[in-house]
């Protein structure tokens, strides 16, 4: 198993980032968004990249419209979710 999160040090995810290494089951590979070059599409790309080394499978946990993109990105291409 391998856990993408966004490398992000403060709210929610902080928590997530250290459970992979903790329990040996996991590695991860962090992203993070790049507002300067981006702009308002900081947030999209991170996705994309993850969906750039074609995950068997993606779980998705509705909540922004960021994750939605995510899901429907990796139905296009054939990921199940």
């Amino acid at each position: 198993m391998v856990l993408l999160p966004w490398r992000i040090a403060e709210g929610r995810r902080k928590d997530r980032i250290p459970f992979g290494p903790r329990t040996g089951m996991c590695r991860r590979s962090p992203s993070q968004p790049d507002w300067a070059k981006h702009g308002k599409a900081a947030p999209f790309k991170p996705n994309d990249q993850m969906l750039n080394i074609l995950p068997m499978v993606v779980m998705h946990f509705p909540g922004t419209g960021i994750q939605d993109n995510l899901a429907d990105k990796a139905k296009k291409i054939g990921i199940p979710v």
